[in-house]
């Protein structure tokens, strides 16, 4: 009876480990996920701005009179 009891400790040492890993993988992969969407985001800002940026440079300005001397 004491294997048993034994053998029933250790399987259940061996879970508890289990799901302590799977836990930190979850919240590292969370992590991981939040940090590349965060960065994606930041990179899809920057790319509008230069384009906006670059638009802006292109568009030829507003025609204006030339003022009479």
């Amino acid at each position: 009876m004491r294997i048993d009891q034994n053998a029933k400790k250790g399987r259940q040492a061996v879970e508890w480990v289990i799901e302590k890993f799977q836990s930190e993988m979850k919240d590292m992969t969370d992590d991981l996920f939040s940090y590349t969407k965060q960065g994606m985001e930041d990179l899809q800002n920057v790319a509008k701005k230069s384009f906006d940026e670059f638009q802006n440079l292109t568009v030829p300005p507003p025609s204006q009179s030339i003022p009479k001397l």
